[in-house]
């Protein structure tokens, strides 16, 4: 008997399997075993972190937490060998790849080792960037590296004039990324990246940790040693690229939150000078709305993978057993290993088996959850409270901000939910829109926000949880992102004023 609840994207999250530990019951189903070091990244660290935290790892400011979550198992073992802390969510993804176990991964300020002593370096070398200018020499190779790709194109315009819509617009892509290799020079419109004035608005990870690890993990690339530059790119690879026969697309995302005047295009111009510095030129580039991609000649980025195969070698002996032919991340090492007949070498390793004590603590998992300690009777139980917000348009569920921004502008059909919930108890309200007798819509919800925070302390404390926890929680609640860019973009799309209806009312 299996419970469950859907929690966005292609996550379900288990809430309970018969009477056991839902981990326990996903652990044996899948043959999992516990993520270990297999392997020690030695004095690459800086390019193994700095290429993980640039794809797959983020960052979490509240609680100065970096994590990561996973449905590879070989990931998993990844991350374990780099010094995160490993474990099994109670949740299972559903994509086209089939159903997959979820691990977490995390690191927190208060725990030690050569991972979190990387991540205390890239914070304070984000603020050192702050002081200094990107050398001209690097913008001149990123330049002309841009220049070959356009050049390129228009040859292939040439060459292929019945494609002549498709290359022109290539054309208009890349010239975005002309103009957003102003980004080289260190300043965005009003945001300061590098090169900084005392009254300059910079770029930190304390203000905006989504774009700091990216940018500032890619001017860092800048000033690796060779060594440390080879496991950043194959890191990167492994994690956002494609390998085929030949060649690798190296994906390049845009922005999540689009908080700040920073695109997919400014990603691709410090992509272009990252690889010209160390002599890697870009075969091609592909674009799509929000999202680009890199095409790398496989035989020129031999040495650079046959220098990170030190460490991703170990892992790939290590988990060869283990690894199930639906995990993405071993079947790119099975590929490259096959395809540049790199050694396979010897791995002692033993797999463990999970050992249960409690509840997980998941940074990052969606929905967001606060986490406290309740007693009931004699028992002490880990309480996690969870808040969903969303916007309903007859029966659409509306997450995305965008989405909302565009459906429900001017729109008073359109309804906010917020459900507050933990394990024995769940509080939704809905927000509408109300007219008064001016013609002007405002917000109104099933109950008033101050009986709404009321309702939520008291549906929190009535399972035993200490008042200054609950309305801790409640102040916390909208600084979870996700959740606040719901509700703005609902808030932004009240109906502008019924002036017809408000001179009747005056009437």
């Amino acid at each position: 008997m299996l419970t469950a609840e859907y929690t966005g994207g292609t996550t379900i999250r288990v809430l309970k399997i018969s009477e056991e530990d839902p981990r326990e019951i996903i652990a044996k189903l899948f043959d999992l075993k516990k993520p270990a070091k297999v392997t020690d990244p030695g004095n690459a660290v800086r390019g193994l972190m700095g290429g993980w935290l640039h794809t797959d790892i983020s960052y979490e400011k509240r609680d100065h937490t970096f994590f990561a979550t996973t449905t590879s198992e070989v990931q998993a073992h990844i991350y374990a060998s780099l010094g995160l802390k490993v474990g099994l969510v109670s949740a299972l993804s559903i994509s086209s790849g089939g159903v997959k176990p979820v691990f977490y991964a995390s690191l927190r300020k208060r725990e030690k080792g050569p991972a979190l002593e990387y991540f205390h370096y890239i914070r304070t070398k984000a603020l050192e960037f702050h002081g200094k200018a990107i050398p001209r020499e690097v913008v001149g190779l990123a330049e002309s590296a841009l220049r070959e790709l356009v050049e390129k194109t228009r040859d292939k315009l040439e060459k292929r004039p019945e494609r002549r819509e498709v290359f022109e617009k290539k054309l208009r892509y890349l010239a975005e990324v002309e103009k957003a290799l102003e980004i080289l020079s260190g300043k965005v419109g009003s945001l300061c990246i590098t090169n900084c004035g005392e009254q300059d608005f910079k770029l930190t990870f304390d203000n905006y940790p989504e774009y700091a690890k990216q940018i500032y993990t890619l001017l860092d690339a800048l000033e690796m040693d060779e060594k440390n530059f080879s496991h950043f790119l194959t890191s990167a690879i492994i994690a956002d690229g494609t390998v085929y026969r030949h060649r690798v697309l190296l994906t390049i995302g845009s922005f999540e939150s689009g908080e700040l005047p920073l695109n997919v295009y400014h990603k691709v111009a410090l992509w272009l000078a990252v690889l010209a510095t160390r002599g890697v030129k870009p075969y091609n580039v592909y674009f799509k709305p929000n999202k680009a991609y890199l095409e790398l000649r496989l035989e020129d980025l031999r040495k650079h993978i046959e220098t990170a195969w030190e460490f991703y070698g170990q892992i790939y002996s290590a988990t060869r057993g283990l690894a199930k032919p639906s995990d993405n991340i071993y079947a790119k090492l099975n590929f490259i290993q096959k395809k540049l007949g790199l050694k396979a070498p010897t791995t002692e390793y033993k797999p463990a088996e999970w050992e249960f004590r409690s509840r997980e603590v998941v940074a990052g998992l969606k929905p967001p959850q606060f986490k406290t300690t309740i007693k009931i009777g004699e028992r002490t139980v880990d309480l996690f409270v969870r808040i969903e917000a969303y916007v309903s348009l007859g029966d659409r569920k509306l997450t995305d901000p965008n989405d909302i921004a565009a459906q429900c502008r001017n729109n008073e059909e359109c309804k906010l939910h917020i459900t507050i919930a933990h394990d024995y108890d769940a509080y939704p309200i809905t927000f509408g829109w109300r007219r008064n007798n001016k013609g002007v819509y405002y917000p109104r919800g099933s109950i008033r926000l101050d009986d709404f925070k009321k309702a939520v302390l008291e549906t929190v404390s009535g399972t035993a949880v200490s008042n200054e926890l609950s309305t801790r929680f409640l102040e916390g609640l909208m600084q979870y992102r996700r959740v606040r860019e719901v509700v703005k973009a609902w808030l932004e799309s009240r109906p502008k004023k019924d002036e017809k209806r408000g001179g009747l009312e005056r009437q």
